[in-house]
């Protein structure tokens, strides 16, 4: 969902919704003009400008759920979709996800479409400050596995592009020396390290394809240790 809001030399002078974005294409084409409800009628209003923000929240897959004695699998989904067209869609996902015949208290089951700002009901967060860097370099990497090849050499970008792939490799080498260490004050600055690392190749990646990483969070169970002091 697009909010669309009109100012006329800094005084704002309404806002919309729009869902399409050839709706919002129509609203730039209207330029100086805003049509009027009432009788259909065209009234003019100066300089008009257009700001777009993309107001949807984004939603996550992977949250799992310990069914409490009682539970309904509608009941389950309504706790974070109240939208019913919505909600039976996602109650016929986790069905098919879970493969559920019939639910039993105790039961795990993957929710699917947990909106953000649900998450914590739930223990999870998209935050890696929150979940810990042990899954921020899981995602990373593998974020960047299946990116990398998206990145296109030219004339203007090879140093850059030849940089950028010294860097992935020399990250892959850390990587398994992360995983391979026993010493846990070895392995603390070594995760670390690695994920200081790849917040800088994600960032080399976004100068050389525009892929934003955070756009691609996941949700994890925030640790035991870090939940003190996260509001609910």
């Amino acid at each position: 969902m697009i909010k669309v809001q009109i100012t006329d030399k800094g005084k704002t002078l309404g806002a919309m919704h729009i869902v399409n974005i050839r709706k919002l294409l129509a609203v730039g084409v209207m330029g100086f003009t805003l049509f009027t409800v009432t009788g259909c009628q065209k009234e003019e209003i100066g300089e008009v400008k257009i700001i777009a923000e993309d107001i949807s929240e984004k939603r996550y897959d992977g949250v799992f759920y310990v069914v409490q004695n009682g539970d309904t699998l509608t009941e389950i989904v309504n706790a974070y979709e109240s939208n019913p067209n919505t909600m039976y869609r996602y109650v016929q996902e986790v069905t098919r996800r879970n493969r559920i015949d019939r639910l039993k208290a105790g039961d795990i089951i993957e929710l699917v479409g947990v909106p953000e700002s649900k998450l914590i009901n739930y223990g999870y967060s998209s935050n890696y400050e929150e979940t810990g860097n042990d899954y921020y370099i899981e995602d990373a990497r593998e974020f960047l596995e299946s990116r990398r090849s998206w990145v296109v050499e030219t004339e203007e970008n090879e140093i850059e592009v030849a940089l950028f792939e010294e860097k992935v490799d020399y990250l892959e080498i850390l990587y398994q020396d992360y995983k391979e260490a026993t010493d846990e004050e070895v392995k603390e600055y070594l995760e670390e390290k690695l994920a200081l690392e790849y917040g800088i190749v994600l960032e080399d990646l976004l100068d050389l394809t525009g892929i934003n990483f955070e756009n691609h969070r996941q949700a994890h169970e925030i640790k035991a240790e870090k939940r003190m002091g996260i509001k609910q």
